[in-house]
């Protein structure tokens, strides 16, 4: 069951590519800026990078800034550091280390919500004013528009590309409620900043986004990323999650980390012959496949100035 249209899109508007290659509804997201540093903070090509980090000229710029550090390399990568230093200390303690043996034998042998996805979702926040992820999501600023209805009554698997760096609009757009909202079936021509959230415009479906099974593996932060909705990119998770019935969903970056490794700022290339197993499980799961393009994905980051190369077989990319 392939949709025959476009039935939902993230729109990164404020980036370059939003204003030289997205469709036209995209130019009335476009800004008087470029968009030339990524989520809170991005490395450029020039060594000076520090002195082009802009902190804004205001709190809720500022702010906005700080929301998107919460989402970007320069806290994810340290992280999982802190995280196993912090475990380590729990385990040198006499103390302590009771506890942390049982939470370590949690994660690795009995905790199933990484791909069943029942932890709650309070983390995503409601995006009312004020909300966090609103904030993170006005930085770029982000918009969801909606093409098509999805009904409840009916399962889905999402695709969504391009991966880009860390999928930063994947993310805001399914693991918060922060995103602007645009509804073309109303025949809105304008982000609406008082809807927020991919569920004021798909009411009754439960999405949960998939990524790296690895990153359940790391104590603490895992809590963090299932308490935002997100599962492992696993077979089981799909089966799992879909068999919950009509209203269930899942978010998948087919490309996944090989995509990322081809990001070029101006366009999209997408792993895609290769990657076939999420359309086979929704195949089996009688589940809708729906694609999602996200414009400005890849230049959100700036890369460097020479073409990555890499060995993909005919037709893999």
């Amino acid at each position: 069951r392939f949709s025959r249209t476009l039935l939902c899109s993230t729109v990164l508007a404020g980036s370059r590519m939003a204003g030289r290659r997205a469709p036209a509804v995209c130019n009335s997201f476009k800004k008087s800026w470029e968009l030339c540093i990524a989520p809170g903070l991005a490395r450029s090509a020039s060594p000076n990078w520090w002195g082009q980090i802009s902190f804004g000229s205001s709190t809720e710029k500022r702010l906005q800034t700080l929301a998107c550090f919460t989402f970007s390399l320069y806290l994810l990568l340290p992280l999982i550091g802190w995280c196993w230093l912090a475990m380590f200390l729990l385990l040198i303690n006499p103390l302590t280390l009771p506890f942390a043996l049982a939470y370590l034998n949690f994660i690795f042998f009995f905790d199933s919500s990484p791909v069943d996805g029942k932890r709650g979702t309070f983390l995503r926040g409601s995006g009312a004013e004020g909300n966090w992820w609103r904030r993170y999501c006005d930085y770029f600023p982000m918009t969801i528009v909606k093409t098509a209805p999805l009904p409840a009554t009916n399962k889905y698997v999402l695709g969504y590309h391009p991966h880009g760096v860390i999928s930063v609009g994947a993310f805001g757009a399914f693991a918060t409620y922060g995103a602007r909202t645009l509804d073309l079936t109303l025949g809105e021509h304008s982000s609406r900043a008082d809807r927020r959230g991919i569920d004021s415009l798909f009411p009754g479906l439960s999405l949960r986004l998939l990524t790296l099974s690895v990153n359940f593996y790391v104590p603490f932060a895992r809590e963090y990323l299932l308490h935002l909705g997100a599962c492992d990119a696993s077979k089981k998770s799909f089966q799992r999650i879909l068999a919950k019935g009509p209203g269930s969903g899942v978010v998948i970056v087919p490309g996944g980390a090989e995509e990322s490794m081809i990001v070029e700022q101006g366009s999209i290339s997408l792993v895609l012959e290769k990657r076939k197993g999420f359309v086979r499980e929704a195949i089996l799961a009688g589940a809708h496949l729906v694609p999602v393009l996200a414009w400005g994905e890849n230049d959100l980051y700036q890369t460097r100035p020479e073409k990555h190369e890499r060995d993909f077989a005919e037709g893999g990319v």
